[in-house]
C-alpha cells in the first residue's frame, strides 16, 4: 500500500498542472479530488465561494507572454490574497485612516486647550514674589506640556502618514487628505 501511495505521489509531483479538477473513486471506494483524469471519475467545475468572481480556467493562457498557467492552488491563493487586500483597503479607507486622522487632530486640540489654560493662569497673581514664582512655574509647565504634545503629535502624524501611504498603495483613500 505504501509503495502504491509513493508511486502515486511521484506521478502527481512530476505531472504537469492540468486545467481541471477531477472527482475520482480510489481503490477503497472513497472519493478523491485530483488534477489527473481517472476511470469512473467526473470533471469538477471549481468556482470561488461567492460564485460571482470571473476567473480564467487553469488551462487558459495567462496574460503575460511566456508565463506558465497557474495551478488550482495558486489560483485560489491569488484569490484569497486579492480578497485580503480588498478588505484591508476597505478597512483603511472607511475606519482606520479616518480614526487616525481624528486622533491626530483631537490631540492637537487638547494640547492647545491645555496650553491656553496654563497661559491664562500664568499671571493670575500680583507681580510680587509669589506671583513671579507662580508665573515661572506655569512657564515651566507650559514648556513641558509643549514638549510632550510635540512628541505625541510627531508619533500620530507618522502613524497617520504610514496608514495613508498603505491605503494609497492599495488604490484607496482618494477622499482623505492630511
Amino acid at each position: 500500500m505504501n509503495k502504491t501511495l509513493l508511486a502515486a505521489a511521484l506521478l502527481l509531483s512530476t505531472a504537469p498542472a492540468l486545467a481541471q479538477v477531477y472527482k475520482c473513486p480510489d481503490a477503497g471506494g472513497r472519493t478523491v479530488i485530483q488534477q489527473m483524469p481517472c476511470a469512473g471519475g467526473s470533471e469538477m467545475n471549481v468556482k470561488p465561494a461567492s460564485g460571482r468572481a470571473t476567473v480564467a480556467p487553469l488551462g487558459a493562457a495567462s496574460t503575460a507572454p511566456g508565463a506558465k498557467p497557474m495551478t488550482e492552488a495558486e489560483r485560489l491563493n491569488a484569490l484569497s490574497d486579492a480578497s485580503a487586500r480588498s478588505r484591508r483597503k476597505q478597512d483603511l479607507d472607511e475606519r482606520i485612516v479616518p480614526r487616525a486622522r481624528m486622533e491626530m487632530y483631537g490631540h492637537r486640540e487638547t494640547c492647545a486647550r491645555e496650553l491656553d489654560e496654563l497661559k491664562s493662569d500664568q499671571y493670575a497673581y500680583k507681580q510680587n514674589l509669589y506671583g513671579k514664582a507662580h508665573a515661572a512655574q506655569r512657564a515651566s509647565e507650559m514648556a513641558s506640556l509643549s514638549a510632550r504634545c510635540d512628541t505625541r503629535d510627531r508619533e500620530l502624524v507618522s502613524n497617520f502618514n504610514a496608514l495613508l501611504d498603505e491605503c494609497k498603495q492599495l488604490n484607496g483613500c482618494a477622499a482623505i487628505t492630511p
